[in-house]
């Protein structure tokens, strides 16, 4: 009978910063927050596209991806989207050129608006 493998945990965005960086990869640290609580550490490595997180409240709602310990570069993609005003607003090129931008970027909206949205105090900041 063959031996369970243990299940991995989960890289901490700690380990992904400097795994990242002695590759020389292009990685950035992001802070989720609630107001001014931090609620989820973010480690992004743009070139592996390789994300890691951590969250820091017990409440899964003010996290960034929820229960999900490991998230995917995909689920990394659809926070982005969620943090940001939808593809299909009326006046969506007007909102843009107010935000210095040539088309629709979920990350490059995000950086300028911190994913700030009306309709809750969460927000994104590079820590």
């Amino acid at each position: 009978m063959a031996k369970k493998q243990p299940a991995r945990q989960p890289q901490t965005p700690q380990q992904l910063l400097e795994a990242a960086q002695k590759q020389g990869h292009a990685v950035k640290r992001y802070g989720f927050f609630d107001g001014e609580v931090l609620c989820s550490d973010i480690c992004v490595d743009f070139t592996a596209r390789k994300v890691a997180s951590q969250n820091l409240v017990a409440d899964v709602t003010r996290t960034a991806f929820g229960v999900r310990q490991d998230p995917s570069w995909s689920d990394w993609e659809a926070f982005l989207k969620e943090r940001c005003v939808p593809r299909s607003r009326v006046g969506i090129h007007r909102y843009l050129g107010a935000l210095g931008l040539l088309e629709y970027d979920p990350f490059a909206i995000v950086q300028q608006t911190q994913g700030r949205m009306a309709e809750d105090d969460q927000w994104i900041g590079e820590i």
